[in-house]
């Protein structure tokens, strides 16, 4: 490998140009050493800055100081600035609830991102580059595949992504090694990563030289395959983000994503892939993560599509899918289990919640397209549905019940509507018919603390009772 292959990589998926700045991450191992070398070497000729940001993880004591003073005295060989900062990374991913490799990463991109914001005070345009290799992306490939992934998996690490390049992706680790043997250069050795403790290690060093000696070029194929289905996979995300950019989507006070309203006739005539991946993107939306999103949890969302309305399925990260009428609902679910940003049922109106703390008996609602009812004997997820022919209410304080079928022939409503009248249930009951009764067992008493207010809006506006 020369400091020229990296330039056309770096040109071939245009990560750097003239008057950019580059924040380079530096461990003082082989991989950022060499990436970090070479940026050196062409930032002059292709006119960019070059930068470098080292973590001290305080994981591997003597270690982990020895590798910060060689970064600190590599950049003041060459002239380039760094900052070196130290985390007790182990202390912060146990308050975050987080594994120490989840945390360490976390912490990197924040640093990055920090410096990055500080360079932009400079230049135009900021990139952060990180040293991820061939051999790295052969693991990722495959330890995605391991646990379940879908085409996006395949992928493995992408050459650009937003504002952070890898210039040596291309690189094995070997060519990596040979590059520093080849200009006299050391790096520093990560103990951690000659064990077969973690999962990457196990991969790293089990699985990858099996693969080997069924074929010497095992990972350069994996990196080929993972370029292609990159193209594929680019394709066919720009489909689904077009598809999801066509929904609705409801927001919380914070601007985050709350709820998505998906129209599931239009989801499931997507081809599978694409509708798959439109599925995950609305979950990695409203969650803030892809992490722990498996194909499990997106084929449980397209049933809910494909069955008919009224089903639901619990997701990851407090999420909900519902299917009502024609429409798929994907959202946050409130403490109350209710969607945390209301949700549409439909074609006769919409129905919206929120949380009552401060309850007033004197509070008189004039139609009865309002309730409030108490929040604490609500049992599950409330959600709003088509009568089922065994549903009944509870209509006394004895707890009498009466069929819908009944309440439906005694309050006149027309037979056509009866079918798909709006039923407002939790997990064991019927709670409310908006417009003709409120269940008495959710009612409120005087020993309520919480309230819940339901309003169902109809098209058009509500009728005074």
């Amino acid at each position: 490998m020369k400091a020229d292959d990296v330039e056309k990589f770096i040109r071939k998926y245009n990560m750097l140009q003239s008057g950019d700045c580059v924040i380079a991450g530096v461990s003082g191992g082989a991989d950022s050493v060499c990436m970090l070398l070479i940026l050196h070497e062409l930032s002059e000729s292709m006119g960019f800055s070059v930068r470098a940001v080292h973590l001290n993880h305080m994981i591997r004591g003597a270690e982990a100081d020895r590798d910060e003073a060689f970064v600190a005295e590599l950049c003041d060989r060459i002239s380039v600035p760094l900052k070196s900062f130290r985390r007790n990374v182990p202390e912060i991913a146990a308050e975050e609830g987080l594994s120490s490799e989840e945390a360490g990463r976390k912490i990197r991109y924040q640093l990055f991102e920090e410096a990055a914001d500080d360079a932009k005070k400079e230049f135009k345009r900021v990139r952060i580059a990180v040293a991820h290799n061939r051999d790295d992306l052969a693991e990722t490939v495959i330890f995605n595949m391991a646990r379940g992934s879908s085409l996006k998996g395949l992928t493995g690490i992408r050459p650009v992504r937003d504002d952070i390049i890898r210039p040596i992706l291309f690189a094995g680790r070997k060519e990596i090694e040979e590059y520093l043997a080849e200009k006299g250069e050391n790096f520093c050795t990560d103990s951690t990563n000659l064990g077969d403790d973690y999962s990457r290690n196990r991969i790293r060093h089990v699985i990858i030289p099996a693969l080997k000696e069924l074929n010497a070029g095992a990972v350069d194929h994996i990196f080929d395959m993972a370029m292609d289905a990159s193209d594929i996979y680019d394709g066919i995300d720009e489909r689904a983000a077009a598809f999801l950019e066509s929904c609705e989507i409801r927001k919380g006070e914070s601007g985050e994503n709350k709820l998505i309203r998906i129209p599931a006739t239009r989801l499931i005539q997507l081809g599978k892939t694409e509708r798959s991946e439109a599925v995950l993107a609305a979950m990695a939306m409203i969650a803030g993560r892809r992490k722990d999103i498996t194909r499990k949890h997106i084929e449980a969302v397209i049933d809910i599509a494909e069955g008919s309305s009224g089903r639901s399925v619990s997701l990851p990260y407090e999420m909900s899918a519902e299917k009502h009428n024609d429409t798929l609902f994907i959202g946050l679910l409130s403490g109350n289990g209710t969607f945390a940003a209301g949700m549409e049922y439909g074609i006769e109106g919409r129905f919206v919640t929120d949380i009552v703390d401060d309850l007033d008996f004197s509070v008189f609602y004039k139609n009865m397209y309002t309730e409030i009812i108490d929040c604490d004997k609500i049992i599950g997820t409330l959600r709003i549905r088509k009568p089922n022919d065994t549903d009944t209410i509870v209509i006394n304080s004895s707890g009498g019940r009466k069929k819908l079928s009944k309440l439906f022939t005694d309050m006149k409503v027309d037979r056509l509507l009866r079918d798909s009248y709006p039923v407002v249930a939790d997990d064991s009951d019927v709670v409310w018919l908006p417009g003709l009764r409120l269940s008495e067992k959710y009612k409120l008493t005087p020993d309520s603390s919480r309230g819940l207010r339901m309003q169902y809006i109809l098209e058009g506006g509500n009728p005074d009772e």
